[in-house]
Protein backbone atom coordinates (compact mmCIF):
# COMPACT_ATOMS: atom_id res chain seq x y z
CA UNK A 1 0.00 0.00 0.00
CA UNK A 2 2.80 2.36 0.47
CA UNK A 3 4.60 1.62 -2.44
CA UNK A 4 1.21 2.53 -4.25
CA UNK A 5 0.71 5.86 -1.98
CA UNK A 6 3.72 7.84 -2.47
CA UNK A 7 4.16 7.73 -6.41
CA UNK A 8 0.49 9.06 -5.97
CA UNK A 9 1.63 11.57 -2.94
CA UNK A 10 4.51 12.72 -5.56
CA UNK A 11 2.38 12.90 -8.27
CA UNK A 12 -0.15 15.08 -6.62
CA UNK A 13 2.44 17.43 -5.21
CA UNK A 14 4.06 17.95 -8.55
CA UNK A 15 0.87 18.71 -9.84
CA UNK A 16 0.20 21.42 -7.10
CA UNK A 17 3.01 22.87 -7.26
CA UNK A 18 3.35 23.23 -10.75
CA UNK A 19 -0.28 24.90 -11.13
CA UNK A 20 1.28 27.51 -7.72
CA UNK A 21 4.73 27.62 -10.77
CA UNK A 22 2.05 29.19 -13.12
CA UNK A 23 0.41 31.64 -10.37
CA UNK A 24 4.04 32.52 -9.55
CA UNK A 25 4.98 33.17 -13.53
CA UNK A 26 1.69 35.82 -13.03
CA UNK A 27 3.02 37.88 -10.11
CA UNK A 28 6.89 37.60 -12.02
CA UNK A 29 4.98 39.38 -15.00
CA UNK A 30 3.17 41.57 -12.52
CA UNK A 31 6.14 42.56 -11.26
CA UNK A 32 8.17 43.00 -14.49
CA UNK A 33 5.43 45.37 -15.88
CA UNK A 34 5.59 47.76 -12.52
CA UNK A 35 8.79 47.85 -12.93
CA UNK A 36 9.14 49.40 -15.70
CA UNK A 37 5.67 51.49 -15.28
CA UNK A 38 7.72 52.99 -12.26
CA UNK A 39 11.25 53.76 -14.41
CA UNK A 40 12.72 50.98 -12.63
CA UNK A 41 12.50 51.67 -9.09
CA UNK A 42 13.25 48.76 -6.60
CA UNK A 43 10.63 49.08 -4.42
CA UNK A 44 7.34 50.36 -6.35
CA UNK A 45 6.42 46.91 -7.79
CA UNK A 46 6.07 45.28 -4.24
CA UNK A 47 4.10 48.29 -2.77
CA UNK A 48 1.88 48.17 -6.03
CA UNK A 49 0.88 44.16 -4.99
CA UNK A 50 1.19 44.88 -2.05
CA UNK A 51 -2.56 42.65 -0.69
CA UNK A 52 -4.17 44.98 1.20
CA UNK A 53 -2.94 48.02 -1.28
CA UNK A 54 -6.29 50.04 -2.04
CA UNK A 55 -6.66 49.87 -5.91
CA UNK A 56 -6.03 53.59 -6.15
CA UNK A 57 -2.81 52.57 -4.73
CA UNK A 58 -2.19 49.48 -6.97
CA UNK A 59 -3.58 46.51 -7.82
CA UNK A 60 -3.61 44.44 -4.44
CA UNK A 61 -5.71 41.70 -3.24
CA UNK A 62 -7.56 41.91 -6.51
CA UNK A 63 -4.51 40.71 -8.31
CA UNK A 64 -3.44 37.61 -5.94
CA UNK A 65 -7.21 36.69 -6.40
CA UNK A 66 -7.08 36.59 -9.74
CA UNK A 67 -4.01 33.97 -9.66
CA UNK A 68 -4.75 31.91 -6.68
CA UNK A 69 -8.94 31.91 -6.81
CA UNK A 70 -10.21 32.53 -10.31
CA UNK A 71 -7.19 31.04 -12.10
CA UNK A 72 -6.68 28.16 -9.58
CA UNK A 73 -10.74 27.41 -10.38
CA UNK A 74 -9.82 27.86 -14.04
CA UNK A 75 -7.03 25.84 -14.46
CA UNK A 76 -8.24 23.03 -12.62
CA UNK A 77 -11.36 23.11 -14.32
CA UNK A 78 -9.93 22.96 -17.83
CA UNK A 79 -7.63 19.79 -16.34
CA UNK A 80 -11.23 18.14 -15.69
CA UNK A 81 -12.65 18.87 -18.87
CA UNK A 82 -9.40 17.31 -20.50
CA UNK A 83 -9.77 14.15 -18.53
CA UNK A 84 -13.35 13.67 -19.84
CA UNK A 85 -12.92 14.83 -23.08
CA UNK A 86 -8.94 14.05 -24.70
CA UNK A 87 -8.92 16.56 -27.55
CA UNK A 88 -9.26 19.24 -24.47
CA UNK A 89 -5.48 18.08 -23.25
CA UNK A 90 -3.85 19.41 -26.37
CA UNK A 91 -1.55 22.44 -25.77
CA UNK A 92 -3.24 24.60 -28.34
CA UNK A 93 -6.88 24.12 -27.19
CA UNK A 94 -5.65 24.60 -23.25
CA UNK A 95 -3.94 27.30 -23.82
CA UNK A 96 -6.87 29.01 -25.57
CA UNK A 97 -9.39 28.00 -23.06
CA UNK A 98 -7.17 29.65 -20.46
CA UNK A 99 -6.78 32.81 -22.57
CA UNK A 100 -10.68 32.84 -22.94
CA UNK A 101 -11.06 32.43 -19.14
CA UNK A 102 -8.90 35.52 -18.61
CA UNK A 103 -10.88 37.71 -20.92
CA UNK A 104 -14.35 36.56 -20.14
CA UNK A 105 -13.78 37.41 -16.59
CA UNK A 106 -13.44 40.84 -17.45
CA UNK A 107 -16.31 41.51 -20.03
CA UNK A 108 -18.87 39.69 -17.63
CA UNK A 109 -18.45 40.77 -14.36
CA UNK A 110 -16.45 43.88 -13.41
CA UNK A 111 -16.89 46.42 -15.80
CA UNK A 112 -20.21 46.89 -16.60
CA UNK A 113 -20.79 50.14 -15.68
CA UNK A 114 -23.55 52.14 -17.59
CA UNK A 115 -21.28 55.33 -18.97
CA UNK A 116 -19.44 55.57 -21.94
CA UNK A 117 -16.41 53.42 -23.17
CA UNK A 118 -17.01 50.92 -20.33
CA UNK A 119 -17.07 48.32 -23.15
CA UNK A 120 -13.43 49.71 -24.17
CA UNK A 121 -12.09 49.37 -21.09
CA UNK A 122 -13.68 46.08 -19.96
CA UNK A 123 -12.17 45.06 -24.08
CA UNK A 124 -8.67 46.37 -22.52
CA UNK A 125 -9.01 44.29 -19.44
CA UNK A 126 -10.13 41.58 -20.72
CA UNK A 127 -6.92 41.63 -23.15
CA UNK A 128 -4.48 41.88 -19.96
CA UNK A 129 -6.22 39.31 -18.43
CA UNK A 130 -6.10 37.01 -21.00
CA UNK A 131 -2.17 37.61 -20.93
CA UNK A 132 -2.02 36.65 -17.75
CA UNK A 133 -3.48 33.64 -18.20
CA UNK A 134 -1.37 32.63 -21.06
CA UNK A 135 1.43 33.04 -17.88
CA UNK A 136 -0.41 31.48 -15.99
CA UNK A 137 -0.56 28.48 -18.05
CA UNK A 138 3.28 28.69 -19.19
CA UNK A 139 4.15 28.74 -15.81
CA UNK A 140 1.81 25.95 -15.05
CA UNK A 141 4.18 23.62 -17.80
CA UNK A 142 7.20 24.57 -17.03
CA UNK A 143 6.84 23.77 -13.32
CA UNK A 144 5.87 20.26 -14.45
CA UNK A 145 9.26 19.45 -16.37
CA UNK A 146 11.42 21.86 -13.75
CA UNK A 147 11.52 21.12 -10.07
CA UNK A 148 13.71 24.63 -10.37
CA UNK A 149 10.42 26.33 -11.60
CA UNK A 150 8.24 24.51 -9.22
CA UNK A 151 10.91 25.53 -6.21
CA UNK A 152 11.63 29.47 -7.62
CA UNK A 153 8.13 30.20 -9.26
CA UNK A 154 5.74 27.93 -7.50
CA UNK A 155 6.99 28.45 -3.96
CA UNK A 156 10.24 31.35 -3.30
CA UNK A 157 9.05 34.08 -5.76
CA UNK A 158 5.92 34.95 -3.67
CA UNK A 159 7.08 34.48 -0.60
CA UNK A 160 9.96 36.75 -1.29
CA UNK A 161 7.29 39.02 -2.42
CA UNK A 162 5.34 38.50 0.59
CA UNK A 163 8.54 39.08 2.99
CA UNK A 164 9.34 42.34 1.48
CA UNK A 165 5.90 43.75 1.93
CA UNK A 166 5.65 42.56 5.76
CA UNK A 167 9.53 44.25 6.12
CA UNK A 168 8.57 47.52 4.62
CA UNK A 169 5.27 47.73 5.65
CA UNK A 170 5.16 52.07 4.93
CA UNK A 171 7.86 51.52 2.65
CA UNK A 172 11.52 52.90 2.47
CA UNK A 173 12.40 55.86 4.36
CA UNK A 174 16.36 56.88 4.76
CA UNK A 175 17.50 59.29 7.40
CA UNK A 176 13.82 59.92 8.53
CA UNK A 177 13.60 62.62 11.45
CA UNK A 178 10.41 63.48 12.65
CA UNK A 179 8.84 66.06 15.53
CA UNK A 180 5.12 65.28 16.75
CA UNK A 181 3.19 67.95 18.97
CA UNK A 182 -0.43 68.51 19.77
CA UNK A 183 -1.83 69.44 16.69
CA UNK A 184 1.26 68.91 14.70
CA UNK A 185 3.28 66.37 12.64
CA UNK A 186 7.30 67.34 11.22
CA UNK A 187 9.30 64.83 9.22
CA UNK A 188 12.51 65.84 7.36
CA UNK A 189 14.32 62.79 5.10
CA UNK A 190 16.64 62.44 2.32
CA UNK A 191 14.61 59.95 0.78
CA UNK A 192 11.13 58.60 1.06
CA UNK A 193 9.17 56.10 -1.41
CA UNK A 194 6.45 55.14 0.63
CA UNK A 195 3.76 56.14 3.18
CA UNK A 196 3.76 57.89 6.35
CA UNK A 197 0.44 57.42 9.04
CA UNK A 198 -0.57 60.06 11.30
CA UNK A 199 -3.45 58.89 13.56
CA UNK A 200 -6.15 61.91 14.78
CA UNK A 201 -8.61 61.00 17.52
CA UNK A 202 -12.09 62.32 17.02
CA UNK A 203 -15.10 61.58 18.49
CA UNK A 204 -18.78 61.71 16.67
CA UNK A 205 -19.39 65.04 15.02
CA UNK A 206 -16.31 66.52 15.47
CA UNK A 207 -14.56 68.01 12.59
CA UNK A 208 -11.01 67.83 11.63
CA UNK A 209 -9.81 70.88 9.99
CA UNK A 210 -5.97 69.95 8.65
CA UNK A 211 -2.64 71.07 6.37
CA UNK A 212 -0.23 68.91 5.13
CA UNK A 213 2.28 70.66 2.93
CA UNK A 214 5.87 69.05 1.22
CA UNK A 215 9.66 70.74 0.96
CA UNK A 216 10.79 69.09 -2.14
CA UNK A 217 14.69 69.48 -3.20
CA UNK A 218 14.97 67.18 -5.74
CA UNK A 219 12.07 65.74 -8.10
CA UNK A 220 9.57 63.33 -6.73
CA UNK A 221 6.24 63.17 -6.14
CA UNK A 222 3.99 63.10 -3.49
CA UNK A 223 0.10 62.84 -2.09
CA UNK A 224 -2.54 62.08 0.40
CA UNK A 225 -5.29 59.91 1.14
CA UNK A 226 -7.20 60.03 4.48
CA UNK A 227 -8.59 56.63 6.11
CA UNK A 228 -11.34 56.50 8.73
CA UNK A 229 -11.18 54.18 12.26
CA UNK A 230 -12.60 50.75 10.60
CA UNK A 231 -9.08 49.87 8.56
CA UNK A 232 -7.88 50.02 5.33
CA UNK A 233 -10.53 50.40 3.11
CA UNK A 234 -12.62 52.56 5.34
CA UNK A 235 -13.33 56.12 3.22
CA UNK A 236 -13.89 58.81 5.74
CA UNK A 237 -16.09 61.58 4.98
CA UNK A 238 -13.02 64.27 3.45
CA UNK A 239 -13.93 67.23 2.13
CA UNK A 240 -10.67 68.98 0.21
CA UNK A 241 -10.32 72.86 0.97
CA UNK A 242 -9.65 75.48 -0.74
CA UNK A 243 -5.57 75.67 -2.65
CA UNK A 244 -2.76 76.47 -0.24
CA UNK A 245 -1.20 79.82 -0.45
CA UNK A 246 2.50 80.53 0.26
CA UNK A 247 5.11 77.99 -1.96
CA UNK A 248 5.11 75.49 -0.11
CA UNK A 249 2.53 72.85 -2.30
CA UNK A 250 0.23 70.73 -0.91
CA UNK A 251 -3.06 69.81 0.54
CA UNK A 252 -5.73 70.94 3.02
CA UNK A 253 -9.47 69.82 4.14
CA UNK A 254 -11.58 68.43 6.59
CA UNK A 255 -12.49 65.29 7.73
CA UNK A 256 -15.87 64.75 9.64
CA UNK A 257 -16.35 62.47 12.09
CA UNK A 258 -19.51 59.67 12.00
CA UNK A 259 -17.85 57.71 14.83
CA UNK A 260 -15.60 57.60 17.72
CA UNK A 261 -12.00 56.40 16.52
CA UNK A 262 -8.90 57.16 15.37
CA UNK A 263 -8.87 59.25 11.69
CA UNK A 264 -5.89 58.27 9.80
CA UNK A 265 -4.20 61.05 7.14
CA UNK A 266 -1.67 59.02 4.81
CA UNK A 267 0.88 61.11 3.08
CA UNK A 268 2.43 59.33 0.19
CA UNK A 269 5.83 60.03 -0.86
CA UNK A 270 6.93 58.98 -4.04
CA UNK A 271 10.96 58.96 -4.27
CA UNK A 272 11.02 62.16 -2.84
CA UNK A 273 13.46 64.01 -0.88
CA UNK A 274 12.57 67.04 1.61
CA UNK A 275 10.31 67.96 4.40
CA UNK A 276 6.20 66.78 5.53
CA UNK A 277 4.58 69.14 7.48
CA UNK A 278 0.61 68.42 8.84
CA UNK A 279 -0.84 70.62 11.28
CA UNK A 280 -4.60 69.86 12.62
CA UNK A 281 -7.64 71.08 15.16
CA UNK A 282 -10.38 69.38 15.98
CA UNK A 283 -13.39 71.52 16.87
CA UNK A 284 -16.74 70.28 17.27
Amino acid sequence: MEKGLLPFVKRTAVYGLSKLSGAGLGIAAGLAYMWVQSDFDAFEPFEALRPDARLSAGIGMFFWLMLYGYGMLVTFTIDGVGRWKPAFRRTAVQALLHAAAGLLCFLIFPFRAPFPGSLVISGIAGTVGAVFALFFYAGSRLGRRSVWARGLLGLALPLIVLGVQAAYPDGVKQDWKETRGEGLYEAEFRYMNGRQNIPIYAKTGQIISFTMTWESDKGGGYGMQVRGPGGPNDYADYRPGPPLSGDDPGFGGTIRADRDGEYVIIASGDRIKGKLKVTWTVDG
